[in-house]
């Protein structure tokens, strides 16, 4: 739920940025970053730690604007080197 939330989060607020290449890159590299922290946290940290949807989905939200603001500070870094 947590992985789902936040990356159809950063597709929903950054909307307008998804007719771009780039978009699609960071958004996959999101979507294996995000799988692997799960794993390490869930798994490896606190394999008897169960949270509830009323818990994760407010911190998925919060983390796909975090998404959106590393992307669009990327994207600043790559047009002003071009």
């Amino acid at each position: 739920m947590w992985t789902f939330v936040a990356l159809f989060g950063v597709l929903v607020f950054g909307r307008k940025k998804r007719n771009s290449w780039s978009f699609w890159v960071f958004w996959a590299a999101c979507l294996v970053l995000q799988v692997i922290a799960m794993w390490v946290i869930f798994s490896q940290l606190f394999p008897r730690l169960i949270l509830g949807t009323l818990y994760v989905v407010p911190i998925a939200v919060v983390e796909s604007l975090l998404f959106l603001a590393v992307f669009s500070k990327l994207e600043r870094k790559v047009t002003q080197q071009r």
